[in-house]
């Protein structure tokens, strides 16, 4: 996301039914938050409360919601809502028709830590049930102007790659797309922005615990893009080594 001007805030929102629990065991510093906490001035118990958690959790009958804020990579997560602050937005409490509760009656605001021009944001959403304590692991991928995830998720980790240079949206069509993922598991790969309708050469190389993945342009390739510009697929571990499943 990107602003005329780093003052200006960016957020992002995510409602829910009941009140989430943001996995955290240290409140954000007020003299680097960034959040709703730093606008107001102070946080409001059992209404507003500012954290630099990662982790949220939202529950509604049987069901659970997890959300992963995995950029930015410093960032604040507040926490609204509840009778009253419903609709707050930091300075006025506006008054929501009964009609439209109980929905989305509490929300949480993710911001970056320091303000820039240009920020990212990445998050990982995992429904589940409530007897569910933990959401898979997700890591942040990185390399150049590609960024990703990855979710080792069982029986199948899964990968996703984005190119984060907006100006450079899909990936130029003679460009090596080139990133790793641990190897500890099969993956599922999910590359994006890609040029559509065009085949690749796929090479998987062992790296240091790593997959090295590279996706060359060649007309003969094994994997092709869609319409969309996506490409998808496997990488198995074995006793063998690395192997691409297409």
């Amino acid at each position: 996301m990107r602003s005329a001007n780093a003052g200006f805030a960016k957020r992002w929102i995510l409602h829910t039914l009941n009140p989430p629990r943001i996995q955290t065991t240290q409140y954000a510093d007020p003299a680097r938050a960034h959040g709703l906490f730093w606008r107001t001035g102070h946080q409001v118990p059992d209404h507003i409360t500012t954290t630099d958690g990662d982790i949220a959790i939202a529950d509604d009958l049987s069901g659970r919601l997890f959300c992963q804020t995995l950029l930015p990579e410093r960032h604040t997560v507040t926490v609204i809502g509840g009778a009253g602050y419903e609709a707050f937005n930091g300075e006025t409490a506006y008054k929501i028709p009964d009609s439209a509760l109980p929905w989305g009656i509490w929300r949480i605001e993710v911001e970056p830590a320091t303000p820039a021009e240009t920020d990212y944001f990445l998050h990982v959403l995992h429904p589940t049930r409530t007897s569910t304590r933990r959401m898979p692991r997700a890591t942040l991928l990185s390399e150049g102007n590609l960024t990703g995830v990855f979710i080792d998720s069982k029986p199948l980790a899964q990968a996703v790659i984005f190119n984060r240079d907006v100006d450079a949206l899909p990936i130029a069509k003679t460009a090596v797309v080139h990133y790793a993922v641990p190897a500890t598991t099969d993956v599922r790969h999910l590359v994006l922005d890609l040029p559509r309708n065009q085949r690749y050469r796929l090479s998987v190389e062992p790296a240091q615990g790593s997959s090295r993945i590279t996706l060359t342009p060649d007309q003969n390739g094994d994997v092709q893009t869609s319409a969309a510009g996506a490409a998808s697929f496997d990488v198995a571990v074995s006793s063998n080594g690395l192997s691409a499943r297409r």
